[in-house]
């Protein structure tokens, strides 16, 4: 899954991994999320597509064991579903950020920069798969944290920065 971010900074598409680290790399460094607001501003008028027709899905015929291991994966991505304030950040719905929260995102993940790593830190909990040649990936039970996750990476979180300054943004 992606999260994708719209904004006067443009778009960008963080992977839900990556979105997950950078909301508690900013949360570990001060940032205290305001939530996102629901989409249906006056700005949101006229998004249906005419002669687009609604599908309805049977969800039972999707589900998945809630004791499976991608079960257990995709939710360690996740807030608690029992809080709506972080849940909102974690909906590809169109949740709004508003500019001061954005602002403030940016000064957080700024703070943090100094303590991510210039080398990669995750080198020594990845590993390849024939399948997926040249990917590394890491086990969903394994634990990394933020620092780790980004180092090396200090680029895209600069980039973040960059495109939190520009104001506030949409989470499609």
């Amino acid at each position: 899954m992606t999260m994708q971010l719209v904004g006067p900074g443009g778009e960008r598409d963080v992977n839900l991994p990556t979105w997950g680290m950078l909301f508690d790399l900013a949360v570990r460094n001060g940032w205290r999320p305001a939530g996102a607001l629901e989409p249906g501003g006056e700005d949101d008028e006229g998004d249906e597509c005419p002669g687009e027709t609604a599908v309805e899905l049977d969800a039972s015929d999707y589900e998945v064991p809630p004791k499976s291991p991608l079960a257990r994966a995709v939710s360690s991505l996740l807030p608690p579903a029992d809080d709506p304030l972080l849940c909102s950040y974690f909906s590809n719905g169109g949740f709004r950020v508003t500019p001061e929260d954005a602002r403030a995102l940016a000064d957080a993940l700024e703070r943090a920069l100094p303590d991510v790593p210039d080398h990669d830190a995750m080198g020594h909990k990845t590993f390849c798969h024939d399948a997926l040649p040249g990917v590394r990936l890491v086990d969903a039970t394994t634990p990394v944290n933020p620092y780790e996750w980004f180092g090396g990476k200090k680029e895209l979180l600069q980039d973040m920065i960059d495109f939190c300054r520009q104001g506030g943004f949409e989470i499609w």
